[in-house]
């Protein structure tokens, strides 16, 4: 319990003051962000905040997810870390979970609209 509120800590405090969100992905149940003053140049690899702000909350009474996304832009593949669960939209309302980790890498297909969002982001 301690863990994860450390976990959720941290999160709360390492984000913006003012993320500056721009539409990612649209799908018929959610809508993807990602925060581009957060994006962050490591070499191949990049890394921002991202938000998943659904339409209609899941079973757990989630209604936006947020994490920290890595980027490999030569593998085309990403992963997520210290993603947290809210109530509310757009990381709003009472956290419902946080995952303090990461996951495994996650193939993206080039031709895919992930892919060639990946790829834009992957341009700067």
């Amino acid at each position: 319990m301690i863990r994860m509120m450390f976990a959720l800590f941290a999160l709360t405090v390492s984000l913006p003051v003012a993320a500056n969100w721009v539409q990612f992905m649209k799908f018929s149940t959610s809508i993807v962000y990602i925060d581009s003053s957060s994006v962050r140049k490591e070499g191949d690899m990049r890394m921002a905040l991202v938000l998943v702000d659904m339409k209609q909350k899941d079973a757990d009474g989630v209604q936006s997810k947020l994490g920290r996304s890595e980027i490999d832009c030569p593998a085309l593949r990403m992963r997520i870390h210290d993603l947290s669960g809210y109530s509310g939209s757009m990381a709003t309302g009472d956290a419902v979970y946080a995952f303090s980790g990461s996951t495994g890498w996650m193939p993206i297909p080039p031709d895919s609209a992930l892919g060639n969002t990946l790829k834009l982001v992957c341009s700067r």
